[in-house]
């Protein structure tokens, strides 16, 4: 037997221009904004536990990077993505 999950109302405050962009994807891809919102968000529910690390993990790639610094290894990082390519690569 199928079970339905059940939904619940919520209320946010988003910046006019943001909300406007949305409502007209929505529309655009003949979907309600709530459809949208929801897929939205179990999207990036999804994405975030693929990209999430431990705790641990994040201070030994610290301590790593660290080490290098000190024996001279250095490094130069010019944006967000360089700096997650050089972590991962510790």
């Amino acid at each position: 037997m199928d079970t339905i999950e059940s939904k619940e109302t919520t209320s946010i405050r988003i910046n006019k221009s943001l909300l406007d962009r949305m409502r007209a994807k929505a529309k655009a891809g003949n979907r309600t904004f709530s459809n949208l919102v929801e897929t939205l968000l179990y999207e990036f529910d999804d994405a975030e536990d693929d990209s999430l690390i431990s705790e641990k993990e994040y201070f030994d790639r610290i301590d790593a990077a660290k080490k290098s610094i000190e024996e001279g290894r250095f490094v130069e990082v010019r944006s967000k993505e360089e700096l997650h390519r050089y972590l991962d690569s510790l």
